[in-house]
């Protein structure tokens, strides 16, 4: 669970820190990648950056719900000495006495 819950905060970490980056630093990096590309408009970098910090923020909420299951899943002594040392034994119950009305009590 420590593992998920760290890969959860990283991965909110980077999207939050790729929707930071601004959009002439990623129109520099594809022209050098591919000259002929053509130029993307304004508004895909603000559909990019609103996705990304989407996610980022799916990413950290879902952090936040590991942490609470891993605090959950913990096992109290109590709870683990009754999982080790399991059900009493049947002839140490006590049998419920069954008490049955009497034939003879009268109703006012």
């Amino acid at each position: 669970m420590t593992a998920m819950t760290t890969i959860c905060f990283a991965l909110a970490v980077v999207m939050a820190a790729a929707g930071c980056v601004k959009a002439d630093r990623v129109r520099a990096w594809r022209h050098g990648f591919n000259p002929s590309a053509d130029e993307l408009p304004s508004s895909a970098f603000v559909a990019g950056r609103a996705v990304f910090f989407v996610l980022a923020g799916i990413m950290a909420f879902q952090g936040f719900q590991l942490l609470a299951v891993s605090d959950d899943v913990s096992w109290s002594d109590s709870e683990l000495t009754k999982a080790v040392q399991g059900p009493p034994p049947p002839w140490t119950r006590v049998p419920i006495s069954r008490s049955t009305p009497s034939a003879t009590t009268s109703s006012p």
